[in-house]
């Protein structure tokens, strides 16, 4: 599988790549930042209005599914 170059030397935001040897073979990997990220701090109020967002939408898809033909 052929990789693009530009695309392995991109700067990460999320977390660095690593350079490692395995068995004489020098390999790269990424290894992640630690969740969660300490900033911004992550407040549960902020994600209040878009979770009843999901719930509504969830129960309306739930709601209209009965009306649905089966395929069996």
């Amino acid at each position: 599988m052929a990789r693009n170059q530009s695309a392995l030397s991109m700067p990460r935001t999320t977390g660095t790549y690593t350079t490692t040897t395995t068995l004489g073979e020098s390999v790269r990997a990424f290894v992640p930042r630690p969740l969660p990220p300490a900033d911004p701090p992550l407040a549960p109020t902020c994600f209040i209005d878009l979770n009843r967002q999901a719930e509504l939408a969830l129960a309306r898809l739930a709601g209209v599914s009965s009306l649905v033909p089966s395929v069996e």
